[in-house]
């Protein structure tokens, strides 16, 4: 996180609100929130205008903003493309403005207030965000402690499971890992899954679009609301942000372990062949922060770059080269929180 102002951001002139001096949003793939949180700290700046510093909103009010606002961005895109095709219908109707409504996609933001210290999360679909923590274990060495903040959203997610089972009694939502045969419960777009019955029907009478899957029965399945968590940071911490495809490739521990290795230059001077010992070996990653460290040997620091380190280790050296060919989406993010 840089010490240097930011860009001062006013809407509808209302108070100006400094991202860096209260909080910083970052986001895979792209910014989604940014001016719906404005607004909600804008007003608080309103309601207290004689504090140096204004109120924090709590986390309950910042979770409620980021489900509305990715939910209002999923009807934007769902139903926003169906109202231009069916208006222009007359003039010929362009199937091809459908697309971003198929199309599915996921979302992970991470939203940081520095005068609380506390990080806010958002998932949507199958990314994954990981906290990491440089500390020492009982025997003075150094060790990083994971918190993984997401859990992924899909078929082998068993609260997701019993989530699409109750609201689709008698029909197999979930099979062997897929849901209605695609891949995240969670997601923005994948229209066919959501349109309710008279959309759906407005489209076929339109003779526009693609069929609705056999499978589709009581639809909405799928939903673009995330699930949003918080932890307090503290000086020195970092945040990765990846997509599934790395995290087919590495675990919590590992990736935190690795930007580990970054981290040490004294590692990164001698080509990055260094363990750093474990403290303690994983019970419930999720609702208990590990201390972990690099298991394999293969490991190697030769990046400027940390999320260039974090991929490139994902595919053991494979980057630039034929030996992988299924690094699509294969994508990292690491933002580092300062210590001082």
């Amino acid at each position: 996180m840089g010490s240097d102002p930011g860009p001062v951001i006013c809407r509808n002139d209302r108070s100006c609100w400094e991202p860096t001096r209260e909080s910083t949003a970052m986001t895979r793939p792209k910014s989604l929130v940014g001016g719906a949180l404005v607004d909600l700290y804008s007003r608080l700046h309103e309601n207290s205008p004689a504090q140096d510093t204004p109120p924090t909103p709590s986390s309950d009010d910042i979770e409620r903003t980021l489900k509305d606002t990715f939910k209002r961005l999923d009807r934007d895109i769902m139903h926003g493309s169906v109202d231009a095709v069916l208006s222009n219908s007359a003039g010929g109707a362009d199937a091809d403005a459908l697309a971003p409504a198929h199309s599915g996609s996921s979302a992970l933001l991470s939203f940081y207030d520095s005068h609380s210290r506390t990080l806010h999360v958002a998932l949507t679909g199958d990314s994954r965000a990981v906290l990491g923590r440089r500390t020492r274990n009982k025997d003075g060495d150094v060790v990083y402690q994971v918190q993984v903040m997401t859990v992924e959203q899909d078929g082998d997610n068993l609260a997701e499971e019993y989530r699409l089972n109750a609201r689709h009694p008698g029909e197999a939502v979930v099979y062997n890992g897929r849901v209605v045969g695609g891949g995240p419960t969670r997601s923005f777009g994948d229209a066919l899954y959501k349109w309710d019955s008279v959309t759906r029907g407005q489209l076929q009478q339109a003779s526009i679009g693609k069929p609705t899957p056999s499978d589709v029965l009581t639809p909405p399945y799928l939903t673009a609301e995330p699930e949003v968590t918080s932890t307090t940071v503290q000086p020195g911490d970092f945040l990765i942000m990846g997509t599934r495809a790395m995290w087919d490739r590495l675990t919590s521990e590992e990736a935190v372990g690795l930007v580990g290795m970054w981290l040490d230059k004294g590692v990164r001077e001698q080509g990055g062949r260094r363990r750093v010992k474990p403290a303690v070996s994983p019970n419930d990653c999720l609702a208990t922060p590990l201390a972990v460290g690099i298991r394999s040997e293969s490991y190697r620091s030769e990046d400027r770059n940390v999320a260039m380190h974090l991929l490139r280790n994902s595919m053991s050296g494979d980057i630039g080269t034929q030996a992988d060919t299924t690094k699509n989406g294969l994508t990292a993010t690491v933002v580092f929180f300062a210590e001082d």
